[in-house]
């Protein structure tokens, strides 16, 4: 996802998760633990079968609210919501030292 990786600022990635948040289809809850108990908002969507490429999984974003921090991203399939099958935890972000 570009939002993980992009070089922007705290205040525009706060923004884009707002955006994302308000995103047709999306559900937004507050109060989530991450996979090391950081307590965020996850913003997260159903697939459908409109859309199978995606397959089974349900997309997960934990983000802070206070600045747009990325959390974790992680994904619950359909058939067993709950249950997470994938899961990347940011335990820290920054600017890159070097480039290449």
């Amino acid at each position: 996802m570009l939002l993980t990786q992009a070089p922007v600022t705290p205040r525009l990635r706060a923004a884009l998760y707002r955006v994302l948040a308000d995103t047709p289809g999306a559900v937004v809850t507050e109060g989530v633990k991450d996979g090391v108990g950081r307590t965020g908002t996850q913003i997260s969507w159903k697939w459908t079968e409109k859309y199978p490429a995606h397959s089974d999984h349900n997309p997960n974003w934990i983000v802070r609210p206070s600045d747009g921090r990325l959390l974790e991203v992680n994904s619950m399939p359909g058939s067993r919501d709950g249950h997470i099958v994938q899961r990347a935890t940011y335990l820290s972000a920054g600017p890159a030292k070097t480039t290449g």
